[in-house]
């Protein structure tokens, strides 16, 4: 939050926050133990075990811890007065840290949480179900910004999902397996 609250208020920002919640070794913090091990729903590629159920509660704790930190920089933005001119990614770069998701390109490795809060003024809220990949990120954020997308660029701007949810933008996306040590 330091760099947001010291940010020159007077102009355009872009502001990068890498998490490193839900990422292994799990921390022992406020969070920890908010979700009970008995109450988790084991996905069916995972054995059902007291190991597996405490882990996968751990995981969620770290997702909560990271739900309140951007809870935190919407509460900043909002204070500041800015929360309704910005707009907000949330996304992962792969999926959860366990087996055949993280590196893999099962369901649960390449599917991936994917937000956009939008000002009002770009579009309404709901929810998309629209094919899309990360190389579609630059050319959005360019178009929002008003900036010229470079020829380089791969990917396509999904600003016309933000008005017209069943827009196609693409009809393949690509993944491959990493090497992750």
């Amino acid at each position: 939050l330091h760099r947001l609250r010291n940010r020159p208020a007077d102009r355009p920002f872009f502001l990068w926050l890498a998490a490193h919640d839900a990422h292994r070794v799990w921390d022992a913090d406020d969070f920890a133990g908010r979700h009970a091990p008995s109450e988790v729903t084991v996905p069916p590629e995972l054995l059902d075990t007291p190991e597996t159920r405490q882990d996968l509660a751990s995981y969620y704790d770290e997702i909560h811890r990271l739900d309140h930190h951007v809870g935190q920089v919407m509460e900043e933005l909002r204070r500041q007065g800015v929360l309704e001119q910005t707009v907000i990614l949330f996304l992962s770069d792969q999926g959860r840290p366990f087996p055949r998701a993280k590196t893999q390109v099962y369901e649960a490795g390449v599917l991936t949480p994917l937000i956009i809060r939008l000002p009002k003024t770009l579009g309404d809220p709901g929810v998309v179900d629209a094919l899309v990949s990360s190389i579609d990120l630059g050319p959005t954020v360019l178009e929002l910004a008003g900036l010229a997308r470079p020829a380089s660029f791969q990917g396509v701007s999904l600003t016309p999902l933000f008005r017209t949810p069943r827009t196609p933008v693409r009809d393949f996306a690509f993944a491959e397996r990493t090497c992750m040590r």
